[in-house]
């Protein structure tokens, strides 16, 4: 299967076999997904047909990537993907779902999907995609794996050096430091990092700092000095740092960093050997001028000859046994004398050292250079540096980075150079470097806008997403002040957050806030945005510095604000309805009643006015009225409540209850408004089982067949000419199987279309009983003269429970339907002696698609019963039989002898 140009860097490495878990309730669909997915990959694709096996499954295997359907029963495809995400497992996801709705595909993605795909079209086009998004999410999960390793890594290998290191912006303020760092100021990380801590450096050595410092340039922006330090017990320490600057496009210092080494060893050792090298110079001069005037003394100069040979003697040993690679050069740059550290370091004996240019040593990049460093060394009036960097070629041509220091002999041509490896510490600069980088790319590239203010409240750093958020270019938003970022009314409300946190100021220093502020974009206009920003405080406990995550949310307050005015206006409008209105005292006494009231309840104004207001209440919302009676007494306000009333005539009807306390007469009363909802009550029940019918069937036409058809398409794409006959009757059977279960499912549209479009009537139960069993079944009618008022197709309720207990009752021989009446309700009982339900599945059993043949059956009675205002459940015993409890409501049956 060909790889999208676009993801192929993304898989030219990853060679890993791959298994991924595809979970569907349809198995004919995980077949087929199946086949195609591991046509032409080296995949592996295990199937589950729901996600709790998957979530089981995943318990005890390991897989690349999850496939998984949305609509199944038990547990949505988006709630096994939140499953997943709150245990923590971050496993690439991908929805695959003919439920194409937008608000579905958002939950998705916000829930933690990779990917979210919808069925339909040519299957091959279609799993091609499929193929696709799942490489792209495994090789981003491997990728991001693979990244935080060798972060990790880069961190491990910094943190045990032995050199101390740190990074520091321009004013000093430290945002880095590695444990050695940390040991040789003997300050802790938390201590150091935010602080502007400087060691106190020798006053000898503050001007060549300074030098230093003011010589960085992007083009130079390295250099190495050696300086003195005092520590907190008054030691001096000599210290070499190699500190290279860090340059933003426009030329600007973003940060340095520094890295350093104790050498206080070294410079002892160094001014010993110029000790030496003094006496040695001295004792030479003594000796000439004894030979002057002592030429005849021939003991006197023997002695001085002798002191120097001790000298000579003691120079050397120090030359040799140094740790310190060095070799003194003559001036025709070739080697007079190497130590054996030097040896080591060039692979090569002394022997073959001696006579032999140290430029044999020096890449080619660097050789002009330090032959002009050579020459000019020996030239009155030139300086060239006495410490610098260059690589170094050993004999086995391995390059080796070099701090090298050289200086002349005093009274001679020849020169002495020292060498030290540098090798460690050019390798963790690389990686400081690319570290950054990586984290420079992270912070470019997110959608939300970074933006970092400085504690006058001025930008100092936008990320690159302003251009999309405000119109501005990065340049252009760096430098703008609050005033110029939000509008007026915005600015007030940050600045009241920004004083009350810091002077409630948190310990935490990871403490943030959100707040929603309009922003000033560039051609003008404003925008509202969603912000979430840390404030950072300086070694006193100022504001120093703060952080704001900003992302658009324009569209959401616009939908916010304008479902605040729908209902402003709806609310208004039912408040200025015609309705019933009443006067009560706290007695709950009426005192006074409209005309509306009157006619609608069916009595006459006399007959109201002094009774009481629970007179006309059902006896079932009687609680609820005395309680809101007491209530409105303490002064306490009552939201707008439904309750029944009855008329004089024993109708009953159904109103909404708003009520205010008011003065009538010189005393407290309560005015009530209440509005008849009776119509609007049987128009809603009516519409809610419209709405239902209608999103059923859409479940049926959309998800069912929509699985259906992309079965069919998929097996008639794997047939081909060259297929031999009975692999292709096997898939033409696939097929078939498919289009007959499509029948179905049509079939199945048009019984539940009929839901609730007759009128109810009074039917007699036992006239809806199968009047045709089967021959290994008997049914004893108990329920004669028992009517129900419901609709006409309550007649299937039974076909299908016998249907049931035919097909799974497993040997049930006799069925016993029977009545108990239960209060003011009436139970309908329908018992067979076969194998029952088992506990777990009585509750699935009347859900859609659940069981063996198309698990409509029960689901389809359920809907019909709950037309009528009749609930089923299942109360039998495992192993004794099935039993399904009808429970019909007071009003909806009756007992009569109709049999004259």
């Amino acid at each position: 299967m060909n790889l999208p140009d676009q993801y192929s860097d993304l898989f030219m490495s990853q060679t890993q076999p791959v298994t991924i878990l595809y979970v569907d309730d349809e198995p004919a669909l995980l077949e087929l997904g199946k086949r195609f997915l591991e046509l032409n990959q080296d995949w592996t694709v295990l199937t589950c047909t729901s996600a709790p096996d998957a979530i089981a499954r995943l318990k005890i295997e390991q897989f690349d990537a999850i496939i998984s359907d949305y609509q199944m029963p038990e547990m949505d495809g988006i709630g096994f993907l939140q499953h997943l995400r709150g245990e923590g497992n971050e496993i690439p996801f991908i929805i695959f779902t003919g439920k194409g709705r937008e608000e579905v595909a958002i939950e998705a993605l916000n829930s933690g999907a990779d990917f979210y795909i919808q069925k339909g079209g040519d299957p091959k086009s279609q799993f091609a995609v499929l193929t696709s998004k799942v490489m792209y999410a495994i090789a981003r999960k491997r990728n991001e794996t693979a990244l935080h390793e060798s972060e990790e890594r880069y961190r491990n290998v910094v943190e045990d050096m032995d050199e101390f290191i740190c990074r520091f912006l321009p004013d000093g303020t430290i945002i880095f430091v590695n444990d050695a760092f940390c040991r040789h100021f003997g300050e802790s990380r938390d201590e150091l990092i935010g602080s502007r801590f400087r060691p106190t450096i020798h006053p000898d050595d503050l001007g060549k700092v300074d030098s230093l410092y003011a010589g960085l340039t992007p083009e130079n922006p390295s250099g190495i000095l050696e300086q003195r330090v005092i520590m907190p017990d008054g030691t001096i320490l000599w210290q070499r740092w190699s500190t290279r600057g860090f340059y933003d496009k426009n030329g600007d210092v973003r940060e340095y960093q520094s890295v350093g080494r104790d050498i206080t060893e070294l410079m002892e050792r160094d001014r010993e050997q110029r000790r030496l090298n003094d006496e040695l110079m001295a004792a030479n001069e003594q000796l000439q001028a004894a030979e002057e005037e002592l030429r005849h003394q021939l003991d006197e100069i023997s002695a001085a000859q002798e002191e120097v040979i001790r000298s000579e003697a003691a120079y050397r040993t120090i030359f040799e046994y140094t740790n310190t690679p060095t070799i003194i050069i003559n001036e025709d740059t070739t080697i007079a004398l190497a130590n054996s550290a030097f040896e080591q370091l060039a692979g090569s004996p002394a022997e073959e050292l001696r006579g032999r240019s140290w430029t044999g040593f020096v890449s080619k990049h660097d050789q002009d250079r330090m032959r002009r460093y050579h020459a000019e060394r020996r030239s009155p009036n030139q300086s060239p540096p006495r410490t610098y960097e260059f690589t170094f070629i050993s004999s086995d041509g391995n390059p080796h980075p070099i701090l090298v220091t050289v200086g002349l002999i005093p009274g001679t041509r020849q020169s002495v150079a020292s060498l030290h490896d540098i090798s460690e510490r050019v390798r963790i600069e690389e990686a400081f470097r690319r570290s950054e980088e990586h984290y420079r790319m992270i912070a470019e590239n997110m959608t939300e806008t970074i933006t970092v203010m400085d504690r006058f409240l001025r930008c100092t750093y936008v990320s690159p997403s302003i251009q999309q958020l405000r119109g501005f270019s990065v340049e252009e938003g760096i430098g703008q002040t609050l005033d110029e970022v939000l509008t007026e009314q915005s600015k007030q409300i940050a600045l009241a957050r920004f004083n009350e946190e810091i002077n409630s100021r948190r310990d935490d220093s990871l403490h943030s806030f959100s707040l929603d502020l309009e922003v000033i974009c560039r051609d003008g206009s404003t925008i509202w945005t969603n912000n979430t920003i840390r404030l950072l405080y300086d070694d006193d406990k100022n504001l120093d510095t703060v952080l704001i995550v900003s992302r658009d949310i324009t569209d959401q307050k616009t939908a916010e604000t304008a479902l605040m005015e729908s209902e402003l206006f709806n609310r208004r409008l039912i408040e200025n309805l015609p309705d019933y209105i009443l006067i009560y005292d706290e007695d709950g006494r009426i005192l006074q009643i409209n005309n509306t009231a009157v006619t609608a309840l069916g009595y006459a104004a006399d007959e109201m006015i002094g009774s009481h207001v629970l007179t006309y209440v059902v006896e079932k919302d009687a609680d609820l009225v005395i309680q809101n009676l007491a209530t409105r007494r303490e002064g306490k306000d009552i939201p707008a409540y439904e309750i029944d009333l009855r008329q004089k005539s024993g109708t009953i009807v159904t109103v909404i209850v708003k009520g205010a306390t008011i003065r009538h007469s010189d005393r407290d009363a309560t005015l009530l408004v209440l509005s008849d909802i009776t119509d609007r009550k049987a128009a809603e029940e009516a519409l809610y089982n419209a709405n239902r019918r209608l999103k059923l069937l859409s479940g049926v036409t959309r998800h069912d067949i929509m699985n259906k058809l992309t079965v069919i398409r998929g097996y008639l794409a794997l047939c081909s000419d060259e297929m031999d006959q009975a692999e292709k009757h096997a898939y033409m059977q696939k097929v078939q199987e498919a289009v007959l279960e499509i029948g179905q499912y049509i079939e199945l549209s048009k019984q539940y279309e009929q839901l609730g479009t007759g009128d109810r009537k009074w039917l007699r139960v036992s006239s809806l009983l199968p009047e045709n069993l089967p021959e290994t079944l008997t049914l004893q009618d108990d329920a004669d003269g028992l009517f129900v008022y419901a609709e006409p197709v309550f007649h299937k309720v039974f076909a299908n429970l016998l249907d049931n207990t035919a097909r799974h009752g497993e040997h049930a021989t006799r069925i016993h339907l029977y009545f108990e009446p239960d209060d003011a309700d009436c139970r309908i009982i329908w018992e067979d002696d076969g194998s029952g339900i088992p506990n777990e599945q009585k509750d699935q059993i009347f859900e859609r698609g659940f069981g063996k043949n198309t698990g409509f059956g029960l689901f389809l009675s359920r809907e019909i019963l709950m037309i009528s205002g009749i609930s089923i459940r299942e109360t039998g015993t495992y192993g004794e039989g099935a039993r399904f409890e009808m429970l019909i409501p007071e009003g909806s049956w009756k007992i009569e002898d109709d049999r004259g």
